[in-house]
């Protein structure tokens, strides 16, 4: 699959409406190289205005070539960690996957059907065509 920014702002937007109830604004995608982390969610916070989250940006692997189920599951991952920035202003990162997140996580997998999990297999994925194997970590943004 190629990723895009029409084929990532498409997919937001969809997720966004089925899973979110479109409370989620727009945000900026970009691409990573990156084989230990399928997806990233970026994002800082003004601490005086507190209802603000004025950069976000959410990151996916190109290395892979994801399937459609792959790809809604890494990006609604994603989702879930902006989510939780949006309505909470911080979640600390070194509780990313603490209990909101699972919490939420494990209540759209029951009501949605959805495959999201906190690690993936990356071996179960195919490489995509630049998915050559280096140990460098750069990001394109859209």
């Amino acid at each position: 699959m190629k990723l895009t920014e029409k084929y990532f702002k498409q997919k937001f937007t969809e997720y966004n409406a089925l899973y979110f109830n479109s409370e989620l604004q727009m945000c900026k995608f970009g691409l990573q190289d990156s084989y230990r982390q399928l997806g990233s969610f970026s994002y800082r916070v003004n601490r005086w205005e507190r209802k603000k989250i004025p950069y976000k940006t959410i990151y996916i692997s190109r290395k892979y070539d994801f399937s459609e189920e792959d790809f809604r599951d890494v990006l609604v991952h994603e989702m879930i960690h902006y989510y939780l920035a949006h309505k909470f202003f911080f979640v600390d990162a070194g509780d990313a996957h603490g209990k909101p997140f699972v919490e939420m996580m494990n209540e759209m997998k029951a009501r949605h059907n959805l495959n999201i999990r906190i690690t993936h297999d990356q071996y179960a994925l195919r490489l995509s065509d630049s998915g050559t194997r280096r140990g460098r970590f750069l990001c394109t943004l859209f």
